[in-house]
């Protein structure tokens, strides 16, 4: 009995210490895993996003990898105590009592075989299930992503049927996992019973036989269980390695994607932008639908360039592509002479301001929207506020600048999102800037103060211009006039008004509108 006693105080001992510190080290591993996975996504390109859903890449940042650390730290840790403790026990039991030693010896690799067997087609069903469930959480996100256009077109009894469909689906995924989980423990129990049962028998036999007590069959009861209680954990977590397995390669296939060989090259670092120029530029999201057809212009430090055409024409790809967010043809863009795929990514981004028709607007106070981190004096920001004309906007607010915004800034109108992301342009130290369509959403007389503000604000900046205002773009050097996809004009706006009949058109029927 005191042989017991040192072993249940060592084991108590142990797990205790084995838990804290390894739970402290899968709390460190979750939060470097999960930076090095926001990192990942701050690198990728579009063809990321063509692969997985935004409510894809959330699940796998967050429960992935918190899957990972409670197994790592309530499980398998603690059971390697466990193993410890076991193999003690079992040689002392193969010492004192050598054919309780050879039972267990016979039956846990039947366990072990047996449980290995159930593993491989819970794996299976994990994985369908994970599907099923990745479903449920992307259509969940669209939904409450869409909530307000949902709503505002009566689809509510539509939406919430395609709900119940995919739940259903998910709910069986679920159920089939479940009951094969519940077979596979109850088949396991049942082995260990029976060999518990043996061993029972056994000492009952020597108890007859004057050779064994009926408390050292009371200790050798309690040894089997601290053999038997590991034995079961480690063949239930033979289940669970294999769900491991799931969850790991899940993870693993957001924060590995790989990029094209062009990718894994050294780049080359720019320090400016000083000139820009597509030459033969062909392409397309996919091999059979080409968007871009044979695109060459050039663009130099300081000029002012305009994007115009339909929508579709391919004026937002080519910018995206100068971006770098889809990977251009080799030897199709150059900057500075070299090839933008030859380019250091993050290097040539944060030579770009790219503002977007729906700005980015975090749940955070208004100067944080506008600053992210800037240090700017009080004065230049006042004198940026009143140029993009935010003023109005700081009025109402309750805390000025110091105003905590809504998440996508819901307490906002579009015009002044678009504001607020002038704003920051405002603020821009990059060499080139991006607006595609940064002032659709704002009336007459505001674009137009707001926009000959920022003519002086970026008189020294190369800026790029998206947009079907043509009204608004007759002062930059060149306009680039696309039509499905191809180049039909080049030019400044009164050349173009007398050599481009598309142009004219567009042009005529901007003003009409």
């Amino acid at each position: 009995m005191f042989f017991y006693f040192l072993i249940s105080i060592f084991s108590a001992f142990a797990k205790r210490q084995s838990t804290y510190w390894f739970t402290f080290a899968g709390i460190k591993s979750v939060k470097e895993i999960r930076l090095v996975a926001i990192k990942k996504l701050f690198t990728v390109n579009g063809s990321f996003y063509s692969k997985f859903k935004i409510g894809d890449v959330t699940n796998r940042i967050l429960n992935e990898v918190e899957f990972v650390e409670q197994y790592t730290t309530n499980v398998l840790f603690v059971l390697l105590t466990d193993l410890f403790t076991a193999l003690v026990i079992f040689i002392y039991l193969m010492i004192k009592f050598p054919m309780v030693g050879i039972v267990i010896f016979i039956f846990l690799p039947i366990i072990y075989l047996i449980q290995d067997h159930m593993a491989t087609k819970i794996k299976k069903l994990t994985a369908i299930s994970r599907n099923r469930f990745q479903d449920l959480a992307n259509y969940i996100n669209q939904v409450v992503s869409n909530l307000f256009g949902i709503i505002s077109l009566n689809s509510q009894n539509y939406f919430t049927n395609k709900y119940e469909q995919i739940q259903e689906k998910e709910n069986q995924a679920s159920l089939r996992l479940t009951n094969l989980s519940l077979k596979a423990g109850f088949i396991q129990s049942s082995y260990m019973n029976i060999m518990q049962v043996i061993i029972l028998l056994y000492g009952s036999y020597l108890i007859m036989n004057e050779q064994l007590s009926v408390g050292e069959l009371i200790s050798l009861n309690l040894y089997i269980g601290y053999i038997t209680a590991p034995i079961n954990r480690l063949a239930k977590n033979k289940i669970q390695m294999k769900q491991l397995h799931i969850y790991i390669n899940r993870l693993f296939e957001v924060m590995n994607v790989s990029f094209d060989s062009s990718e894994q090259k050294k780049h080359e670092n720019i320090l400016e932008i000083k000139e820009i120029k597509f030459n033969n530029l062909n392409f397309g999201y996919s091999s059979t639908n080409p968007i871009l057809k044979k695109i060459s212009f050039d663009i130099k430090k300081g000029e002012k360039i305009a994007l115009v055409g339909k929508s579709g024409s391919g004026k937002s790809t080519i910018t995206k592509l100068l971006f770098k967010f889809w990977k251009s043809p080799a030897k199709t863009i150059f900057i500075n002479g070299i090839d933008i795929n030859c380019i250091d990514t993050e290097q040539l981004r944060r030579n770009i301001d790219y503002i977007v028709q729906e700005p980015l607007i975090f749940s955070d106070t208004l100067l944080n929207n506008i600053l992210f981190d800037k240090q700017v004096d009080i004065n230049q920001m006042k004198e940026v506020i009143d140029g993009v004309c935010l003023s109005d906007l700081l009025k109402e607010l309750p805390n000025g600048v110091k105003t905590k915004l809504y998440e996508n800034g819901k307490n906002l109108s579009g015009g002044q999102k678009q504001r607020i992301a002038l704003a920051r342009v405002a603020l821009s130290n990059a060499d080139l800037v991006i607006l595609d369509e940064a002032t659709s959403s704002l009336d007459g007389l505001t674009e137009n103060e707001v926009v000959n503000y920022l003519k002086r604000k970026l008189i020294n900046k190369t800026v790029i211009f998206i947009t079907h205002k043509i009204s608004r773009i007759k002062f930059c050097d060149k306009i680039i006039v696309l039509d499905k996809g191809h180049v039909v004009g080049k030019g400044k706006h009164d050349e173009l008004m007398e050599t481009c009949d598309y142009y004219k058109k567009l042009y005529i029927s901007d003003k009409e509108n």
